[in-house]
């Protein structure tokens, strides 16, 4: 196919060892939103090794319905066919087709199982040697997570992560396995799930989350309550034989996010513009930084917390696992566009989103990492409102400044910096500066009515309330005397 298109230099690169971890699921399946030079920066650049038992074949199904209909994603499967109407399984070779991204779909030349990829790492290595043009590797498991313990998925792991240490050219994408089964071997495959999902959050891996992308569809998460606890499984709509024990609708959805892990591997960001947001909350707040208590203590809920009156936000924030141990909670951001503060009212509102804050006071996105991302269009200035859900909430005095496309604003450094003044925040330390607590059912109002129907109510419980005007996990008289009494009267002066 020849290029119909005029270039443009994006200067993109595969970084081995990347700074900050790659989350692959269900919300990287935009895959429309990449620019046709990045894709072709793809083909251009990236040799992909990819293999795994029998519903490994689900990605390279995806990939190949989305060059059915769109040729400018063109991918070359080298010798062993995996397509889903037949079941011819030639030796595999690494092909040089131009214009094309090109996959070695096996290991040490036939189809592997876990015995030929981390259970035999020389295999692996046998591959790259003889290729080595290969910078991207992936395995994808079966349904061995179903029944693996902790120790047999650590033994994966560190043999992936050595196969990485001897390869510093080569990045190697973790999975997770199926979510098919339900039951008991549901169950512990979500546990193992989690494991490496944990893993690689902590180490920076990038991890291709299949299970994930079983589990949703059209904006629904599917589960089962096993034990008391809801646990993610296969979506119904992908229950289905049609491709490597699934629906074609299910394939394409993993080719899409096949297509934007890559396009994240050269370095591309699904967004031109991003947020660098500081601020402090008083309840938690410490000289060296904001306590993480109710996450060390697995208080900190894995969907956001902000769909309850008067927010009523109903995104669909949620994650396996909290994404690393300085996550201090959750909050509400929304981004205004307006000429000026006064007029910046919720009329203005441009994007609403959940985020996590750091014990660093730096607010982030739900991998635990990244500043959050945005492709809104500004037409006049730019106002950020932040929300806690028992804190007076506060709006930048000022718009956002600019510097390569990242906003940043940093309310922590003086009064001056919410609009309202030392009226909408409080002096938490000499020259730091922060939201006030005590705004219990999020009026705007701090009054006896936070006192009566939150921490009246939650007194002596521990737990995730909105009474825990400290943040610790506890509601007790801490709360009201040290939060509460002197914060009582005060409002919030959000337009």
């Amino acid at each position: 196919m020849k290029k119909l298109i005029i270039y443009i230099a994006f200067n993109l690169c595969i970084i081995p060892g990347i700074g900050q971890g790659i989350i692959i699921d269900h919300a990287s399946t935009n895959f429309e939103e990449i620019p046709v030079s990045v894709i072709d920066d793809i083909k251009d650049n990236i040799k992909w090794q990819y293999s795994g038992t029998s519903h490994s074949g689900q990605l390279l199904c995806g990939i190949t319905q989305i060059e059915d209909s769109n040729p400018v994603y063109n991918v070359e499967i080298g010798g062993e066919y995996y397509c889903c109407f037949a079941n011819v399984w030639d030796p595999p070779y690494l092909p040089n087709i131009p214009d094309a991204l090109c996959i070695y779909p096996g290991n040490c030349g036939y189809r592997i199982s876990n015995t030929g990829y981390y259970k035999n790492p020389s295999c692996v290595q046998q591959t790259l040697n003889q290729n080595p043009t290969i910078n991207i590797s992936q395995w994808c498991w079966c349904s061995e997570l179903d029944s693996y313990t902790e120790a047999q998925v650590q033994e994966y792991l560190n043999a992936v992560n050595l196969l990485e240490q001897q390869n510093p050219n080569v990045i190697f994408v973790y999975m997770t396995g199926n979510a098919q089964a339900g039951g008991a071997p549901g169950y512990n495959r979500h546990l193992r799930n989690n494991q490496i999902r944990q893993y690689c959050i902590n180490n920076n891996k990038v991890l291709y989350d299949f299970a994930d992308l079983d589990c949703w569809h059209d904006g629904e998460q599917s589960t089962y309550l096993y034990n008391g606890e809801n646990i993610p499984i296969q979506h119904p709509a992908f229950d289905g034989i049609e491709c490597h024990h699934t629906t074609y609708e299910s394939t394409l959805q993993k080719g899409k996010a096949v297509w934007w892990m890559m396009a994240q591997l050269r370095g591309w960001q699904a967004d031109g513009q991003s947020l660098n947001i500081k601020l402090f909350l008083q309840g938690n707040y410490t000289e060296s930084g904001m306590s993480t208590n109710l996450n060390s203590q697995g208080l900190l809920p894995l969907n956001q917390p902000y769909n309850i009156p008067p927010l009523n936000y109903n995104g669909d924030e949620t994650v396996q696992v909290i994404p690393g141990t300085s996550i201090a909670e959750w909050v509400l951001i929304e981004l205004r566009d307006a000429a000026t503060v006064q007029t910046a009212t919720s009329n203005t509102i441009i994007l609403q989103k959940a985020a996590f804050i750091l014990s660093n006071g730096q607010i982030v996105d739900l991998d635990g990492s990244s500043n959050i991302q945005f492709n809104q269009v500004i037409n006049q200035q730019l106002y950020i409102v932040i929300r806690h859900r028992n804190h007076l909430g506060i709006i930048s005095a000022f718009p956002l400044t600019a510097s390569n496309n990242v906003y940043q604003y940093d309310f922590s450094t003086g009064s001056e910096q919410a609009y309202g003044g030392s009226n909408s925040q409080i002096q938490l330390s000499p020259g730091v500066w922060g939201m006030i607590g005590g705004d219990g059912n999020l009026d705007g109002v701090i009054d006896n009515v936070d006192k009566t129907f939150t921490w009246t109510n939650n007194t002596g419980e521990e737990g995730y309330y909105s009474g825990d005007f400290n943040l610790n996990g506890n509601v007790n008289n801490q709360d009201k005397n040290l939060i509460w009494v002197i914060n009582f009267g005060k409002t919030s002066y959000i337009p």
